[in-house]
């Protein structure tokens, strides 16, 4: 509209000229968004395991705890998590703080049997960490677990004892799977 015609409308003219259209409704079923495509592999061998039934397990409050709460390699461990606020970890945990919401967190051992890297996987998203000689081991790669769920971080140990610490779970318990990977 030219300038001179808007100062020609009554101010009644102007709101409705104003007013937003309303909008078309949508027709048709409601399409879910694509889910991007699950690109991690995993080795036979962790998928196979992965499959096996479930050993029961319990976190410990602190590492000495710990030491009397041993997890199965080569099996899935269904491991009860205990709130954070409850637990001393062995070594302060790595990474960025965790949301309040994810507020369990796991300490166990677990035996090495030979120098090698092995691959820690669980069923959540959380932050895993090993500590060995009473410090965190470096991990050399990490990804998303069997059927593109949950996590693996791979670790280099040498041969004895390992404690497992996770930290940021947002339920009560977690499927963690230990097993030497090449």
């Amino acid at each position: 509209m030219k300038p001179a015609k808007l100062a020609a409308l009554t101010p009644f003219a102007m709101v409705l000229f104003l007013l937003p259209v309303p909008a078309q409704s949508q027709v048709g079923p409601v399409e879910p968004s694509p889910l991007p495509p699950c690109v991690e592999k995993q080795p036979a061998d962790v998928v196979a395991a992965w499959g096996l039934p479930q050993v029961p397990a319990q976190s410990a409050h602190d590492p000495a705890e710990a030491r009397t709460h041993n997890l199965i390699l080569d099996k899935p461990n269904r491991l009860n998590l205990v709130t954070r606020a409850n637990m001393h970890f062995a070594v302060a945990p790595g990474g960025a703080e965790q949301p309040e919401q994810y507020k369990y967190a796991g300490l166990a051992t677990f035996r090495v049997p030979k120098d090698g890297t092995y691959r820690v996987v669980t069923d959540e998203g959380m932050r895993i960490d090993v500590v060995a000689g009473g410090k965190l081991v470096d991990s050399t790669a990490f990804g998303r677990g069997p059927r593109c769920s949950g996590k693996f971080v791979d670790f280099p140990l040498h041969a004895g004892e390992a404690m497992l610490q996770l930290v940021g779970a947002p339920y009560e318990s977690v499927t963690v799977l230990i097993l030497p990977h090449s």
